[in-house]
């Protein structure tokens, strides 16, 4: 079982034993603007395992996907869009991630969408999901009337997002090694 607790991402064996294969991931290392105000509460989220023991998180906070390798390396494989945030990731045999992702400034939708970076790099948004939902993006609405419907946004929301994300990395994860299994 591998799970990200806190900033750290570990592995639990059979025997209960738990081991961190790395710690302190949160640590800010680019000058990227990390997601601020009331989605500071975030941090690693969904993650995934590749068949060679490759761990790939989601880093909500940082806007970027990390790669902790077998070994204990540590490097981001991915970085969000400044609107945009990860909160799941799934992995492919061919070596493709799918990057769950959600808009998370006032000029983006709050729906998410899937990004798919294959194994030579290519960048592709596979699907974007709904519509603009956030009022403050809406010329019909005052900006006082918005600004207080941005920031009362219920924390629930975001964690049954991330909720969410997990679920869906894991479903995605299954059927495309069920998929490349068949073959």
């Amino acid at each position: 079982l591998y799970l990200a607790d806190g900033a750290s991402v570990r592995k639990v064996n059979m025997d209960g034993t738990v081991r961190t294969l790395a710690g302190d991931l949160e640590v800010k290392s680019d000058d990227r603007k990390p997601v601020a105000g009331a989605m500071a509460w975030g941090g690693l989220m969904g993650l995934t395992v590749n068949a060679q023991g490759d761990v790939y998180v989601a880093d909500y906070r940082n806007r970027r996907v990390l790669k902790v390798a077998s070994g204990g390396a540590v490097s981001t494989v991915a970085q969000s869009e400044q609107t945009w945030t990860p909160t799941g990731v799934a992995a492919a045999r061919n070596g493709d991630l799918y990057i769950l992702e959600i808009g998370v400034a006032p000029q983006s939708p709050h729906a998410p969408r899937v990004r798919k970076i294959s194994s030579s790099g290519r960048d592709t948004i596979l699907a974007t999901a709904g519509e603009n939902v956030n009022p403050a993006a809406s010329e019909s609405l005052s900006s006082g009337v918005a600004e207080r419907s941005a920031r009362s946004r219920p924390l629930v929301l975001y964690l049954l997002l991330g909720a969410g994300a997990s679920i869906f990395a894991l479903t995605l994860g299954r059927l495309l090694s069920r998929r490349t299994g068949a073959k």
